[in-house]
């Protein structure tokens, strides 16, 4: 089988990603990270190693200690945060909890209530930021081990998105 073309190296797809998502300083936008939800100090915690910071300088231990995390902030908070994660799993082992995490947001489902969560969360980017996306996850689908989950991914909903011009 013959690589893709557009397949990218971890290091373009991260450049890809800093050009579409510029760092800037982490929002404090948390949906549901409390310390009644995640243990005492837990919020605290997440807090120091996320707030004020831009999503290139959040570090692979704190990515790999709050790996669901995603699912806990709000919708601009997730778009700002997304592509550290997606680093981590492209240019780490692939910690299997934080890729179930990352896969399970980016697929889009039948259910109309997730869908409309789906669709808030992504509906708010850019469409350069999209296409870059659209470009990550292609690449991770053709990536042992996540190329299942990821695949699945792509073929909910990034399939259908233009490539970037």
């Amino acid at each position: 089988m013959t690589q893709d073309p557009q397949v990218k190296t971890p290091a373009q797809l991260r450049e890809l990603l800093l050009d579409a998502f510029p760092p800037r300083p982490l929002p404090a936008g948390f949906r549901r990270f409390s310390d009644e939800w995640w243990g005492a100090g837990s919020a605290a915690t997440f807090a120091a190693g996320f707030v004020g910071k831009s999503w290139d300088e959040l570090a692979p231990d704190f990515l790999a200690a709050h790996p669901n995390s995603l699912q806990d902030l709000d919708d601009p908070a997730f778009g700002e945060t997304l592509p550290a994660y997606l680093c981590y799993l492209l240019e780490r082992e692939p910690h299997s909890e934080m890729l179930a995490s990352v896969a399970s947001t980016m697929t889009r489902t039948g259910d109309q209530s997730a869908r409309w969560a789906f669709e808030a969360i992504y509906d708010q980017l850019e469409a350069d930021q999209r296409a870059a996306l659209k470009q990550v996850v292609r690449a991770m689908a053709t990536t042992a081990p996540m190329q299942d989950l990821m695949t699945a991914a792509y073929d909910s909903y990034w399939h259908e998105l233009p490539d970037a011009g």
